[in-house]
This record gives structure tokens, sequence and C-alpha cells, in this order.
């Protein structure tokens, strides 16, 4: 993970992966005006990019662990095992 800020649309499952004012900054979908007020916003203060971006990074790591991803898929396998 890059530890770099998210300035995105707040469409699809992009909300999951970045969350508003925490990991990165979310703009209405389709708003050009919106999008590029957050770039310059990310842009023009180093300090909230560092800070959106070291929060990404750890929420990323936290969240999509290999380890812990392996974990759940095996916790959910043997659930569907033990369930028929």
């Amino acid at each position: 993970v890059a530890g770099r800020p998210g300035v995105a649309s707040n469409d699809g499952g992009v909300p999951e992966l970045v969350e508003l004012e925490g990991t990165g900054l979310l703009c209405p979908s389709g708003d050009d005006q919106a999008l590029a007020d957050g770039l310059f916003r990310v842009l023009s203060s180093p300090e909230l990019a560092r800070t959106l971006g070291e929060s990404g990074r750890n929420r990323a790591e936290a969240r999509y662990d290999i380890g812990r991803m392996v974990d759940d898929y095996h916790r959910d396998y043997l659930e569907l095992l033990s369930a028929n």
C-alpha cells in the first residue's frame, strides 16, 4: 500500500475503501468540480495528504492483510461445511 490519500467519487464500492475525511476525500459521482476541489485540497495541504495517506495505509493493512483474509475464508469454509 502506497500510503497516498484517495480522492475519488462516492460511487460503487469506493466508499468501502476510502473513508470520507478519514482515509481520503469522496466527491459526488459526476461532479467534476468537486473532484478538482478535492485534488486541489490534498495537493495544497501536505499535512492533510500525509494524514489521509497514513490512515489509508493503516486501514488497508488491517482490513486486507493476507493472513487475516485466509483465516476469514477458512472460517467461512468450515461454517459452510458444518451447515450441510
